[in-house]
């Protein structure tokens, strides 16, 4: 009975090593390339990361790289959503632009007090971001059109 314990403990450290080794290698085998590139660009690689770093601890950078990431974040979201149902939509790109031009342009169309026209802007927002993902959804559905290739052919109207 300890033997197969011990074996199931092990292969859970295992498991845990790599699972925490792969990322790690992944970020020094970049680091590792990209020290390559800057080095045969004539760029001084500690001299670029220094920089990275300095940038990256400035409070006024680290908002701005919060405010660029946030439409990423909010896209993976998507896309996540999608991938636990088994869909492959690829079209977020053009569904979270659309809805930014539209809630932009509703939220600059009107005046109400700010809770309620942020409230409103979001609305907007998800569902202008819903009914385009709804065009390859019914293509699907109704006519077996593959996703991937809808949602990408989408994300160029």
């Amino acid at each position: 009975m300890t033997g197969g314990g011990a074996l199931r403990g092990g292969t859970a450290l295992r498991t845990a090593v790599l699972t925490v080794a792969a990322p790690v290698v992944a970020v020094l085998l970049a680091g590792a390339l990209a020290s390559i590139a800057l080095y045969v660009s004539g760029i001084n690689p500690g001299y670029a990361f220094r920089q990275m770093a300095i940038y990256g601890s400035d409070p006024d950078s680290i908002v701005d790289i919060l405010n660029r990431s946030t439409y990423y974040y909010i896209a993976a979201v998507a896309v996540a959503v999608g991938f636990r149902m088994n869909l492959f939509n690829i079209g977020v790109e053009g569904q979270y632009r659309l809805a930014a031009v539209c809630a932009a342009f509703v939220g600059s169309t009107f005046s109400a007090p700010a809770p309620i026209q942020i409230l409103v802007i979001i609305v907007v927002a998800a569902a202008v971001g819903g009914v385009y993902a709804l065009i390859p959804a019914v293509m699907k559905v109704t006519r077996g059109v593959n996703e991937v290739i809808a949602t990408i052919m989408l994300n160029y109207i």
